[in-house]
């Protein structure tokens, strides 16, 4: 049984080297819609990782306010109100917004000066050590030219001037690729409002839903969300992307099979005498479906490792060209900024499946028939 596998094997992997330039012609389209469907995954998976490490690493609970369906800024006060709750740590305000730079929309993010001087992850410069100096991600400083030293001009509710005096690394968290980070002073200042965005609270292990809930009924409007619920949002954002990635690719997926299908049948002459020399050699029908299977196996190898091969270096080396810009809001389509990105097993070996059940698709219902049929009508 096993010299017979063997044998099948080796005749299998005989003709799929002998017909590569015709499987490659027929098999591009796979080829391609897989390594698109694998790399947009690994993106979306690393995308939700580095959000997941974020959430970790961030405050326990966030709070804001929405009145009237949309969301409200929040008074300085309450955060001395929450700081006083039991079991609450520390709170610390953020302010965020939009502002113009000439006719550009700049995302103006306001944190504590000392979190905004320990900034490491920089690119280029220093972190501010005095007011009126910025932090620019990586996406932001290569769209407007910014550099350590360049003045930018915002227009917020007053008119400011601030020195970028340093720029974040491309990989960096996405959150900030586009966005000009301040202290909390100097955005309340640009925006002329004392009101901060949202607050973040640290509290001791165990008391963050209780804070929340306590922070809630603070007074009405309020929403504090824990860090488990932003990480089940999070889990819920990389589903939802990864479904419509699979749902925009499955009918590509369907196209390319049915091109290897047809292609499959053009050399349907070909195919029928090779059978046919295999049926007058001794080989039952059950050996021609297996070689057949086997062939298929081969090649969707083949198809599999190269659409990751593929994927990697699209995504690893170039930086995901295209690609991000579909995926990530705020990302161009040749990025600056560092994509993350995950290969996980399970994408890999869905693709190996599609592969060959894409090719099987094409291929081995026809061997059978042709299986069937007399070996005359192929000399005909």
């Amino acid at each position: 049984m096993w010299n017979k596998l063997g044998a099948l094997a080796a005749l299998a992997a005989d003709n799929v080297a002998a017909h590569a330039s015709a499987y490659a012609a027929s098999c591009a389209g796979l080829l391609l819609t897989l390594a698109v469907w694998i790399a947009g995954l690994a993106v979306v998976e690393g995308q939700a990782q580095q959000s997941l490490a974020q959430a970790r690493a961030g405050a326990d609970v966030w709070v804001g306010a929405r009145v009237l369906g949309r969301h409200a800024p929040l008074d300085p006060a309450l955060a001395q109100q929450v700081a006083a709750l039991v079991g609450v740590e520390r709170v610390e305000l953020r302010v965020v917004g939009t502002a113009l730079a000439g006719e550009t929309p700049i995302l103006i993010v306001g944190v504590p000066a000392l979190s905004l001087g320990s900034a490491v992850r920089l690119g280029e410069g220093r972190a501010p050590a005095v007011p009126g100096q910025a932090l620019a991600g990586a996406e932001l400083a290569r769209e407007l030219g910014l550099s350590p030293g360049t003045r930018l001009a915002l227009d917020g509710a007053l008119l400011q001037v601030f020195e970028v005096s340093g720029v974040l690394a491309p990989a960096d968290a996405l959150g900030g690729a586009k966005a000009l980070l301040v202290s909390v002073e100097d955005a309340q200042a640009l925006f002329a409002e004392s009101r901060a965005s949202n607050l973040c609270v640290w509290t001791r292990p165990g008391y963050a839903e209780a804070t929340a809930r306590a922070v809630e009924r603070l007074q009405p409007g309020l929403i504090a969300i824990t860090r488990e619920q932003t990480a089940t949002a999070i889990e819920r954002a990389k589903s939802r992307g990864s479904g419509a990635l699979s749902g925009l690719l499955a009918p590509l997926l369907a196209m390319a099979t049915a091109a290897f299908a047809a292609q499959s049948w053009f050399v349907h002459s070909r195919r029928s005498q090779e059978i046919a020399l295999y049926k007058l050699s001794g080989f039952s029908g059950g050996d021609i479906l297996l070689l057949t299977a086997i062939e298929n196996a081969l090649v969707a190898v083949l198809l599999g490792t190269g659409a990751l091969l593929i994927a990697w270096v699209w995504v690893r080396l170039l930086g995901a060209p295209l690609l991000a810009a579909f995926l990530i809001a705020d990302l161009d389509a040749f990025p600056a900024q560092a994509v993350p990105a995950r290969f996980t097993p399970l994408p890999v070996l869905l693709g190996f499946a599609l592969a060959f059940a894409s090719t099987a698709t094409g291929s081995i219902l026809a061997a059978w028939r042709l299986s069937l049929s007399s070996a005359r009508q192929a000399f005909a």
